[in-house]
């Protein structure tokens, strides 16, 4: 049986030329992002033809207020969830810490999917890789490329 990497197209194909970064959902940034207008952000941008989000569990609660943002009835009613990508991270967990191995992979995806409200993501980053051995990276890529092949709840996988 083929793997779903082999029935889908090439990621270079498909990605939209402009992400937006989300990265400023973040304390990192703002010392109160909740304040943000981060809905009005993302519909603005979706609005403007904006197609893909990037995000990370580091970025403090960048998942969650993007997949609030993404959970609201203008953008549920006017955009279906295959119009538009989803890019998170694996890994990095603070600043000085990190972790790839295969549970610490599958609990971080699951929680990235509820946080960000989709059954799906379209691509997970091993985050930050200069940092960790690459053994570490192997074993992050082996289990998302499970996790990809068996459910689908990832549809590509990417290191930075």
């Amino acid at each position: 049986m083929p793997s779903k990497s082999r029935e889908s197209p090439p990621l270079s194909s498909i990605l939209p030329p402009l992400i937006f970064g989300t990265a400023t959902f973040n304390t990192q940034y703002n010392k109160d992002p909740y304040a943000l207008d981060t809905t009005g952000l993302v519909q603005q941008a979706l609005e403007h033809g904006v197609r893909a989000f990037d995000t990370s569990p580091y970025y403090g609660p960048s998942e969650e207020l993007l997949g609030a943002a993404l959970d609201t009835p203008l953008v549920r009613d006017n955009f279906t969830r295959n119009e538009y990508f989803i890019l998170t991270k694996v890994g990095r967990i603070a600043a000085s810490e990190f972790d790839y191995s295969a549970a610490w992979v599958r609990s971080s995806v699951q929680r990235s999917l509820q946080r960000l409200k989709t059954d799906y993501v379209d691509l997970v980053y091993c985050h930050d890789v200069e940092f960790v051995s690459e053994e570490e990276v192997q074993e992050a890529v082996r289990e998302l490329r499970r996790i990809r092949d068996e459910s689908g709840k990832v549809k590509y996988i990417g290191i930075s």
